[in-house]
């Protein structure tokens, strides 16, 4: 009868220790998938980092572009403008000079005018 108790005792101490075993091993399965699971949202979480800094980058490129255009709109604006002043320091000299050209022009027909008239009473008198 002790035989049989110690095992029974026995058999119930490996039934405990069995599903003990059993029942670790769940867990460690549900471990590992848990783990498997976090793994899985680890590389996408990485790989969604990975497009936002592509994303990143381009917009910063972008910003870059845009501001080397602004820069060279800017260079223009400034090189139009020097145009411009210059052709308005040409064209001020030129109407100046075509004042100086029209007095002289009258000048010249007055001249004229009166040579013509001098003439003239040059010849009634001869």
């Amino acid at each position: 009868l002790e035989t049989q108790d110690i095992g029974g005792k026995q058999q119930s101490k490996l039934d405990e220790t069995s599903r003990l075993v059993a029942q670790r091993e769940h867990e460690i399965e549900k471990l590992s998938a848990e783990d498997k699971k976090k793994n899985t949202l680890l590389v996408l979480a990485t790989a969604k980092q990975g497009v936002s800094r592509r994303y990143i980058e381009h917009a910063d490129q972008i910003m870059r572009d845009i501001d080397t255009s602004i820069s060279i709109q800017e260079l223009i604006k400034l090189d139009l403008s020097k145009r411009i002043c210059d052709k308005k320091k040409k064209l001020d000299g030129l109407v100046s000079l075509c004042e100086i050209i029209r007095s002289e022009k009258l000048e010249c027909t007055r001249s004229i005018e009166n040579s013509n008239r001098l003439l003239k009473s040059l010849h009634e008198k001869c």
